[in-house]
This record gives structure tokens, sequence and C-alpha cells, in this order.
């Protein structure tokens, strides 16, 4: 199934699903979509191409376009976000938790 048909009704989330293929996971723990709060700004280039995918795969109209693209970029930064900090379920799964529990 490609990344489309998963996101068939939900252009938002296509975008994110298309910056985690695009971009590696360092890139986004270090990085945001604007280069704001000391972080560097993720590739421009990259970007914009995820920006014409959405908007060219959900027809997006011309005057929803910006709303949509805000959006877009809000939930990229919280992927960035969630790659610095990971969420128990993650570290649960890691072998740190592993160590951690056989350390006592």
């Amino acid at each position: 199934m490609s990344v489309f048909q998963k996101c068939e009704n939900h252009p938002i989330q296509f975008a994110v699903n298309i910056a985690w293929i695009l971009f590696t996971k360092e890139e986004l723990r270090e990085s945001n979509c604007q280069g704001k709060k000391q972080k560097s700004a993720l590739d421009k280039k990259r970007l914009l191409f995820i920006h014409d995918s959405v908007m060219k795969f959900y027809q997006i109209p011309i005057s929803s376009q910006a709303d949509i693209w805000k959006q877009c970029i809000k939930r990229i930064d919280t992927r960035c976000r969630h790659e610095r900090h990971p969420r128990f379920n993650d570290f649960a799964s890691s072998n740190s938790l592993k160590r951690f529990i056989s350390y006592y």
C-alpha cells in the first residue's frame, strides 16, 4: 500500500509521512521546518517537494493552501520534537529499559 493510499483523506498526515521518508531520523531530530529555537532548518527543496505533492495529490484550492501548509509544517515540527523526546512507549521497547530492569 502506498503512502498516498494510507492517507487518502488526510493531507497533513501525508505530508508527515513523506517527511519521514525524505529526511533521516538524525535530520528530524536536529532540525525543524524553519530553523527556529536554535535548530537547523530542514532542507527547503525537500519541503517544497512535500508542499507540491500535498497540493497536487489532494487538489487543495489556492484559497486553502496557506492554511493547509501551516498545519503540515506544524505537524512535521511535532514529528521532529518526537524524535528529540521519545515517548515512554518508545523507551519501553528500547534496550535502555531492558538494561535498566536487568540492573535491578
